[in-house]
Formats: C-alpha cells, structure tokens, sequence
C-alpha cells in the first residue's frame, strides 16, 4: 500500500493515547483536523517536483553517520514524523525545501535527537555552501557576507532590547556569547554544541516578548535546552548553588576577589550570603522593590543578612543583673567576658554590633571598688576584646559601639540587682557617679594610646554632650581628653542631646530588657539619582514620593518576613534564647527611611543657574520636610515605627554615583565628587555638605544642624579641621559654640593631611 493510498484513508482521528507518535514525545502537533498529503515540493529554483520521504530519511541517516549513528530504522521513522509534521504545517501547500529543512531540525529537536540534530545543522550548512560555491565565489562570498550582515543587525537588535539583572546588582546588555563562554567554562561542552544551545535560548527569550532578564532565569532557560538536548550530566555540573559551581569553587580556593587570602570560615559566610542575597531579591521582596534596587533608586541594606535585623540598643546593667553574683564572688573581668558572650549572641540575629548605653554608668556599680589600677587594666580588656573581634571578620557590619555619659543618665534602679557589688536600691543611681567618671577618662586614655601597632579598629566611642560637661572644670577636662584623643585616633563622635531636653540628662532606655530597642531594616533613598529623572521641581516632589512609598512597601515586605522568622507556637530562626541575658526582641520595631547625596540633588535641581548655600539649604529642608511629613502618615497608616534618617556608608554613596554616571555620563560631569584618597566617584553621603563647598567648620555645622533637626535619628556632622585649628582647647569651644547655637545633632572631627610646602 502507497503513503499516498493512506493518506487518501478516511480515518477518524484518534484517541491523544494512541497511534504511532506518544503524546510525551513533545512533537508540536497542532488539533487541527486531517489535512491532505503532501504531493509536491518546491525546490530552490521555483520548479515543483514530487515530494519523496525517502529523501529525507537518506539526509538524516548521512548525517547521523557523522555523528557515528548508523540507524537506517531511526531514520525511517524521523523522517516519517517529519512528513506528518509538515503536512499539519504546510495545510495542502507545497511546502519548500528550506521548509522542509526547517521541519527536520526542528522534529529532531523536540524527539530528543541532539547528536542527530547537531549533525544534520552541520550537513544542512556544509551542502549549502557547496551550492555558493557553484554558483561563482563572488555570489557565494557576497550571500555570506549579508547573511552575516543581517545575523549582525539581528544581534544588536536584541542586544539593546534586552536588559540584564546581574549579580553585581545593576543592569548589562544582553550577550549571547557570555552563555556560550559560560557553558564551555563550566560543563566542558564544545563551541558549537554551545553556540547552538545559547541561539536556541535566544530564540526562545525573543518568542516570549521579554525585556528584562535575570540571571537565574537565564540559567533555568539553559539548562532546560540541556536537558531538551539529552545532556543531562552537563546540566548538572553547572547546577546552581546559589552561586554557579565554578564560582563556588573559586570561592573556596580563596582565588576570587572576595575571599582572596580568607579562611574557610570565611569563604563558609561568603557563599551563605550569595544564597541569602539571591533569596532575598527573588522571594522576600517585590519584582517592583528589586527593580528600584537594581536601578538604583534605592538601596535595600543587607540583602545577604536578609534573615537578620539591622541593629539593638542593649544595656549591660539589666544583662549583670541576671549574674545574681555577691560582692565576694564577682570580679570586673566577668563584665567583658559576659559582654562578649552576649555580643557573639547578638551576632547571630543583628546585622550590625550592638550599642551599649551609657556603658561607664552601668558598668561602675561592679567597679565601685576598683583602683586607677584596676579601671586601667579592665579599659585594655574591653578595647582590645572589640579590637580582636573586628579583625576576625565577624558577621556584623559595624563595630560595636560604646556610649559614655559625664553624668548619670535616666536608668532606674531596677536595673540593678540588690546584694551585687554591695548596691543598695535605696541609694540613689548616681552615687556611683565618680567611678563612671574615673572609668570613661580611663578608656578615652587607653584609647588614645592604642594597641602596640596601630589604633583600635572597635569599638566606636560615643561622647554625649552634656551641659553639665561645661559647667565644672573636670568636665571641661574630661572633654579637652576625648576632643584629644579624636584628634589622634578615629573611632570617635560626639553626640549632642535634644534641645527640648535642656540641661536634662540624655536617657538610656528605661527597660528591663538588655535589648532596649532594635532597628529592623534601613532602606536608602537616592535622592540625586531621581531628580535626574524628572526636570521641573514638581516632577522631582511627585517621583520622590513615589519611591518614598516603595521603600515603605519593601520595609512592610522586610516585616512580614521577619515576623514569620520569629514563630508563633513554633520557636522560628528569631526567636531569642532565653538563656541570653534574660533578653528578648522588642514587640515593635523601628524602620529607617534614610536619604543620601542630598547636597547633589540640590545642585541637579539647581540646573545652570546660580545658587548660593542658603538657597541650596532651603530646597534641602524642603525636601526632607516633605519627606517627613511622608513618614509621619505612613506610620500611622502602616501601623509601623517608620523613621527618617540619613545614609552614614559612603560605600552606598558610591554605588548610587557609579550606577548614575553609566546613565547620565555628562549630566553629572560637574556634580558628582571625586574622592581625593582613592579618585573614586561619589555623592556626598547623607545630608552633608561636601568639603569642598567651602564653609567653616560652625558654618557647616550649622547647615546641616537645620537639616538634622528634620530627621529622627541621629546623624553626624563630619569636620576637617586645619592643623593650625587643631588645639584641643580651641575645639573644645568649637563644640561648646556648636551645642549651645546650632541643631547639629553629632559631630565627628579629623584633621586635615599635612602638605609639604
């Protein structure tokens, strides 16, 4: 019986289930009903001439010899899915014989013949330039070069259609080759085995309409063409770990960037943060929160300690009070062991080291009996402890932080456990004033003394500016130590308290619990980057508060994960030892909403014209006016503790002018700065003025003094002083005259660099 006698048979069509083709071979059949056969074929000069199977059962059987497959049954029954495939596509037409060349390549892919389709692409390519060559070389070379010429324009046309989320967090354009590259790097495929794969995937990415590309879909789309091509132990060499293996194992060998000279217990938290950072983007926060990310509209800190929080508050007295130890049995180098035990405790659920309020004061009912001696020895343990941690590499961002008050803060005596260190609650807290007193200079001096090859790396030290601080001579003294002790060794601000608490001292947190308060996540506006994307003010007002409302969506996205961390029932990754200190989360938690190169988004606004400081420092009140008036209804809308702040990393500052510089280029010639020390492009972190605006140290802290009094959480106002300036007696009024007329709320001093003459 002839093929053309069956296809004349008035089959009804059958069951999906049955027939000579399996449903899960994947063939893309259409249901369309019977179609007529295919009797002629059209060849590459126009002429018609009747359509034989036999020939296409032949081409794919020389070419599968190629491929060291000698199947002539394989190839019959190919070339018969071949025909049917074609007669669904072709609905009665005689269909070409590039058509039907097409329909070969195409069933043998989606049969799972990758070596027989690899081999027939290459027989198909090798025929047709012998054909060229027939026709003259000049024909043939000119045909090559425009079809190279439109694979060119093809290429490009995709390239600059395509967007790429990289793992660098920014955008790339799209690049073929790189998967190519990728592909024999890591699993050891052949170039064109890899250039067929990587056009497939193209094809396949330009089919769906999409603009925007992340890396891990990329890596999904790749390795279903491995599979699809039957190259199965090749797609599991580049199974994703977080990382791609191969970069796994330069990770581990210490040979990429990151853990150049690291130890394993480094390269441990170097490939844990790639996981966490990957997991963060793709399921903790919105497609809409990751592309201003990526962007760089905003910045989500942390995104590799996603499962943490940000930063605590803690106290050290209501910590010494759960020790329950008598006079007798304790000693003073139980308060660092236990500050360090507590601290690498913190360090498993905080981003950042803690904060420890007013350290001296708490620490002084357990030192009450100690001498200069004693104060000294205990002062290097503290410092050096922190010192030691810092270089370790721990997990935190920041350096733990000690915060000393010249008088007694608000702490209640409940605090303090009766029998420990002979307290009594019926004496008054301040009775151990002088030794909280004697232990802050002791550390200030420890401090300026540094470790025996260089300054401490931790902890920071945090002076609070106290009127009381002026009114006595040793207070003055005390004061001319730290401004000192600044002056020669970084690692310390001076914290000036709120006007509306006068002569009041600054309050430590009335809690029992040694957490006293926690900051949850901080988010970071580019305020420079997003006035470059409108041109008029009210452009400018409407854009920021739009992604001001998209910081507070990935801050209520950051909080449900978090609550979900913490368990219910059921103790989740957050919940708190109980053994640790008595300590336990706070119900509620603050979320930080902070600005950054504010100083440029105020020369982008300005555009061409003149603008002098003070119309500068209007538009820069202005917009944080505006953005805490934001805050404020978010807060009570959101039912959250939503506070506005300013960015303190220059590294983010960094990142925000790098990543506008590649969109902008010329509009940010003459506002981006270039830091002296490393000739890196960066805005002016927070709501600063940069150095080179040219103020006097008051001036510039009484500008950004206005500025501070808008945000809620503290920010620090840097000052270079010129060596001549640079007496301890002339800063100690500086920031006399700083306190008592400005709204500078801290206030970080450094000299100038010596210059040879």
């Amino acid at each position: 019986m002839s093929d053309d006698f069956q296809y004349t048979l008035p089959f009804p069509p059958e069951p999906e289930n049955e027939g000579l083709f399996d449903p899960q071979m994947g063939l893309p059949l259409s249901s369309d009903n019977w179609l007529q056969p295919i009797r002629e074929i059209v060849k590459r000069n126009g002429k018609k001439e009747i359509f034989n199977k036999q020939k296409i059962s032949d081409a794919i059987f020389n070419a599968s010899r190629q491929a060291g497959i000698e199947d002539r049954n394989l190839a019959d029954s190919l070339a018969s899915a071949v025909t049917l495939y074609i007669s669904k596509q072709a609905r009665g037409k005689a269909p070409t014989v590039e058509q039907v060349s097409d329909a070969v390549e195409t069933v043998l892919i989606q049969l799972s013949q990758p070596q027989a389709a690899l081999a027939y692409v290459r027989y198909r390519d090798r025929r047709a330039r012998i054909r060229r060559l027939r026709q003259g070389d000049m024909k043939g070379l000119l045909g090559e070069l425009e079809e190279a010429r439109l694979e060119r324009e093809s290429a490009n046309a995709i390239a600059n259609s395509l967007q790429v989320q990289t793992s660098q967090e920014n955008y790339a354009c799209w690049d073929r080759q790189k998967i190519v590259t990728a592909l024999c790097l890591e699993t050891g495929l052949q170039a064109d085995l890899a250039e067929l794969i990587a056009a497939e995937v193209e094809t396949q990415i330009q089919n769906a309409g999409l603009n925007v590309l992340t890396t891990p879909l990329i890596r999904e789309l790749v390795g279903a063409k491995l599979l699809e091509h039957g190259l199965v132990e090749e797609n599991e060499q580049r199974r994703r770990l977080g990382v791609p293996l191969y970069d796994a194992s330069r990770l581990i060998r210490g040979i990429a960037p990151e853990t150049l000279g690291a130890s394993p217990a480094w390269t441990d938290q170097a490939l844990a943060r790639a996981v966490k950072k990957e997991y963060a983007l793709s399921e903790v926060f919105s497609s809409e929160v990751t592309s201003a990310h990526f962007n760089g509209s905003l910045f989500l800190e942390g995104l590799d300690h996603v499962d943490r929080l940000c930063s605590a508050d803690v106290s050290i007295g209501s910590l010494m009070k759960q020790e329950k130890k008598s006079a007798l049995e304790f000693h003073p180098a139980m308060i660092v062991a236990r500050m360090i035990q507590f601290t690498l405790q913190l360090d498993a659920f905080f981003m950042e080291a803690p904060c420890w309020h007013a350290f001296n004061h708490q620490a002084a009912p357990l030192l009450e009996k100690s001498s200069d001696r004693d104060l000294a020895a205990f002062s290097r343990a503290v410092l050096e402890e922190f010192d030691f941690r810092a270089h370790q590499g721990r997990n935190t961002l920041s350096p733990e932080t000690l915060r000393l008050h010249w008088s007694a803060p608000c702490i209640p005596d409940t605090w303090l456990q009766p029998g420990m260190a002979g307290s009594d609650l019926d004496d008054p807290y301040d009775a151990w004033e002088s030794v909280a007193r004697r232990l802050a200079l002791k550390l200030l001096e420890i401090f300026e003394e540094g470790r025996h090859h260089g300054p401490y790396a931790a902890p920071q030290l945090e002076i609070i500016l106290e009127p009381a601080l002026f009114r006595h001579f040793e207070g003055i003294a005390f004061l001319r130590q730290a401004v000192r002790t600044s002056l020669k060794q970084p690692g310390i601000r001076f914290l000036l308290p709120d006007r509306s608490e006068d002569d009041a001292p600054a309050p430590a947190g009335c809690c029992e619990n040694s957490i006293v308060s926690a900051l949850w996540n901080r988010i970071i506006l580019n305020t420079p980057g997003i006035a470059l994307m409108g041109e008029t003010e009210a452009a400018f007002f409407n854009r920021l508060e739009s992604y001001f409302r998209l910081a507070v969506q990935a801050h209520r996205e950051k909080r449900d994960f978090v609550e979900g961390l913490m368990g219910g029932v059921h103790q989740g990754p957050l919940s708190f030892p109980a053994a640790a200190g008595g300590a336990c989360f706070p119900e509620t938690g603050r979320f930080v909403i902070a600005v950054d190169g504010l100083y440029e988004c105020a020369e982008i606004m300005a555009g061409s014209r003149p603008f002098s400081h003070r119309e500068r420092l209007t538009f820069m009140e202005k917009t944080l006016t505006f953005l805490g008036q934001l805050t404020e209804e978010s807060s009570k809308k959101e039912d959250m503790d939503l506070l506005l702040g300013a960015n303190s990393n220059p590294e983010i500052s960094k990142r925000f002018a790098n990543l506008d510089i590649s969109r902008h280029g010329n509009a940010l010639k003459e506002v981006v700065k270039i830091l002296p020390d490393t000739q890196e492009c960066s805005y002016t972190p927070g709501v600063g003025f940069p150095e080179s605006s040219g103020l006097t140290p008051f001036d510039k802290a009484q500008y950004e003094g206005t500025l501070h009094k808008v945000l809620k959480t503290p920010s620090i106002t840097s000052l270079k002083l010129p060596v001549r300036h640079a007496s301890e007696y002339t800063l100690t009024d500086l920031l006399k005259k700083i306190m008592y007329q400005t709204d500078c709320r801290g206030v970080q001093l450094s000299m100038e660099e010596k210059r040879d003459a």
